[in-house]
């Protein structure tokens, strides 16, 4: 607290470091690890020791951290300002994999209603189809964002248009 108030900031990111190591619950070290991240990032100016602290608590569990939208959201956003293009790469695989399970989880569609992940049609009401929705618009989202890194900075025309397929074959009616 001292430090902080001396805007001693090197200081106060050695003690958030220790705080962090010893900590176990995963809330907690996604929580520590929010604030140390930020005060690397912001006044520090040390982005890629914020993506150190991210990564850390994303190793140390990788579902809660992708169940909680901040922490691929803050790696994606340092992976791309340091031109991390392979490791953006693996970080959209693996979110995608964890919204994939979400959907798997899901109780199945009644009969008539919509098959797979094509939402073209009208969605009825209900907790269960929102989240389906919200989970296969994000499904898409990071499809075409693992498109469009592949094709450019990664220069993998042929994954690309993969990723590209798979989203015309979930979403035919999209724009």
């Amino acid at each position: 607290e001292a430090a902080e108030r001396l805007e001693r900031w090197a200081d106060v990111a050695r003690f958030k470091e220790e705080e962090l190591g010893l900590l176990v619950e995963p809330r907690e070290v996604l929580r520590a690890a929010r604030a140390l991240a930020e005060l690397y990032e912001q006044r520090l100016q040390d982005p890629e020791a914020a993506a150190r602290v991210w990564e850390r608590a994303y190793q140390a569990s990788p579902e809660e951290s992708l169940s909680m939208a901040s922490v691929p959201t803050a790696l994606a956003r340092l992976y791309t300002a340091q031109g991390r293009h392979r490791e953006l790469l693996a970080l959209l695989e693996q979110e995608l994999a964890h919204i994939d399970g979400q959907l798997g989880a899901l109780p199945p569609l009644p009969p008539g209603g919509q098959s797979g992940r094509n939402f073209s049609g009208p969605i009825g009401a209900g907790a269960d189809n929102r989240a389906r929705r919200d989970l296969s618009e994000r499904r898409r989202d990071l499809l075409l964002r693992q498109a469009q890194l592949l094709q450019d900075p990664l220069r993998d025309s042929a994954t690309a248009a993969t990723r590209y397929e798979q989203v015309l074959a979930d979403f035919p009616d999209d724009p």
